[in-house]
């Protein structure tokens, strides 16, 4: 029986040895030494899935020890050893219970074997493939929920996946509270939907966009962002828990539910923005729009063509804009309604 629970936790003895030839890149697997005698065809049947299992979890400890550089990938990893600490612990168990003769060394060996020779060869097998392809960002979360797709008749497989994609969702979770929060991410791989470069007007990067976020929902998330690194400028102390919110986004799984997490955030910012903005003049109201591009399309903007058909001025209108730094600025009027055109440092178009 020890010799089993061993094999099954990855270690050679003297039944089960380290396979010396592995395939290039690859750690070493284990086979069964040559002249043991195998008995029945049972036996030889059961120590096939302990080596299966058992080189399995070798493979999955080896890519934790190698490790990589995407950091949506190495929480993959991370997910993966609390599936190997549960299966050791497993392991424990089943040696104590035998050694109490509460079970047979057969019996406790074929309930591990029922337990765990589909998720761990499952397991390494995905993680293993992320690996080879040098999978990053929100390409590690759409390969392992589309291998997930196929296994959703196995509940403890369908377990292990959504461990998995809980470690993917984690390094999401805490680079967007961190955008939110301070205005900048740890992104050393660039594999954030958002890119904030020093010097630079942070912007979304749509070819990292995670599967469940279209790109509205994530330019909003940028303007949001933007719009509490002002308040914090302007010292104001922000009454939002923006990671309950946070939790919301991450967690919502599609793209619509994602829209109604956004828009819960995007009304709370609002309000905080609102006891700041003191909307009146053209100038103002400008700046405000400018300042706070979460506002762009809403109250501020209508306030914005109101004032300036109010005023009857187009030209003032441009001249503010352009001091203001909008680029490209024109207005048409057509049948007593004022249309302006800007063009500022953020798509106007992306804005609600």
């Amino acid at each position: 029986l020890q010799e089993g629970i061993y094999s099954l936790a990855g270690f050679p003895g003297d039944v089960v040895f380290e396979d010396p030839t592995p395939s290039a890149g690859e750690p070493a697997g284990l086979r069964l030494a040559d002249g043991i005698p195998i008995l029945e065809e049972s036996e030889r049947a059961s120590i096939t899935r302990v080596l299966k299992i058992g080189s399995a979890a070798r493979d999955i400890q080896y890519l934790r020890d190698v490790g990589c550089d995407s950091l949506y990938l190495s929480s993959v990893f991370e997910s993966a050893g609390a599936i190997i600490e549960k299966f050791h612990n497993d392991l424990l168990d089943m040696e104590r219970r035998a050694e109490l003769e509460l079970l047979t060394g057969a019996t406790s060996l074929e309930l591990a074997l029922r337990s765990w020779e589909t998720v761990l060869p499952e397991a390494s097998d995905c993680i293993r493939g992320a690996f080879e392809q040098k999978l990053s960002g929100p390409d590690v979360l759409k390969y392992i929920q589309s291998r997930s797709s196929l296994s959703l008749s196995n509940p403890a497989v369908v377990k292990m996946y959504r461990l998995l994609i809980n470690g993917c969702e984690a390094t999401t979770r805490a680079q967007l509270l961190s955008w939110l929060l301070y205005g900048h991410i740890i992104d050393p791989n660039e594999e954030f939907f958002i890119e904030v470069d020093h010097g630079q007007v942070p912007r979304v990067c749509e070819e990292r966009l995670p599967v469940w976020m279209g790109s509205k929902n994530a330019h909003d998330l940028l303007y949001a962002g933007q719009a509490l690194a002002k308040m914090r400028q302007c010292r104001h102390k922000i009454k939002i828990d923006l990671g309950q919110h946070v939790n919301e986004v991450v967690a919502a799984g599609s793209d619509f539910a994602t829209g109604i997490a956004v828009s819960r955030l995007k009304n709370k910012i609002s309000k905080e923005v609102g006891t700041l903005v003191q909307p009146g003049s053209i100038r103002e109201l400008l700046s405000s729009i400018r300042d706070y591009p979460l506002l762009g399309r809403g109250l501020l903007w209508d306030m914005f063509i109101e004032e300036v058909d109010k005023s009857s001025n187009i030209e003032a209108g441009i001249r503010v804009a352009e001091e203001l730094g909008f680029e490209d600025v024109t207005f048409s009027s057509f049948n007593g309604v004022t249309s302006p055109c800007l063009s500022p440092q953020w798509p106007l178009s992306e804005v609600v």
